[in-house]
C-alpha cells in the first residue's frame, strides 16, 4: 500500500469518526459518561496524529525540489482545527432533536447555537 493511498484511508477514517462521534454526542450525551469524552478525544487526537504522520511522511519522501515546508505545515495544523470544528458542527447540528424533534427552524437554530457556544448539547 503506497504511502498516498494510506493517508487517504486514514482521512477517511477520522472524518468517519468525527461525523459518528458528533452525531453520537448531539443525540445521546445528555446524562452520559466523562470517559466517553475522554475516549473521543484519544480517538480524534491518534487519527488525526497518524494523518499528519503520513503527510509528514510523504513530504520526506518526496523530493527536495519539490517539497513545499510551508503549505505543508498549514495543512497539517489546518487538518487538526477543520476536524475538531467538523465535529462540533455536526454535534450542534444534531443535538435540537434531542430529546424530540424541534418544531421550527427558529427553536433548532437556537438549540444550535446553545450546542455551538457551551460545547455540549445540554
Amino acid at each position: 500500500m503506497t504511502a498516498h493511498r494510506l493517508r487517504s484511508l486514514i482521512l477517511a477514517a477520522c472524518i468517519a469518526l468525527t461525523v459518528a462521534s458528533g452525531v453520537f454526542f448531539g443525540l445521546f450525551s445528555c446524562g452520559g459518561y466523562y470517559w466517553h469524552w475522554q475516549f473521543h478525544d484519544l480517538l480524534e487526537l491518534s487519527t488525526s496524529t497518524a494523518w499528519v504522520v503520513a503527510t509528514i511522511y510523504i513530504y520526506r519522501k518526496t523530493p527536495k525540489a519539490d517539497r513545499r515546508l510551508f503549505p505543508t505545515i498549514g495543512l497539517c495544523l489546518g487538518f487538526y482545527f477543520a476536524i475538531h470544528i467538523l465535529f462540533f458542527t455536526i454535534m450542534a447540528s444534531v443535538a435540537p432533536f434531542y430529546p424530540a424533534p424541534p418544531k421550527s427552524l427558529g427553536e433548532w437554530w437556537q438549540g444550535f447555537l446553545f450546542t455551538w457556544q457551551e460545547g455540549v448539547p445540554c
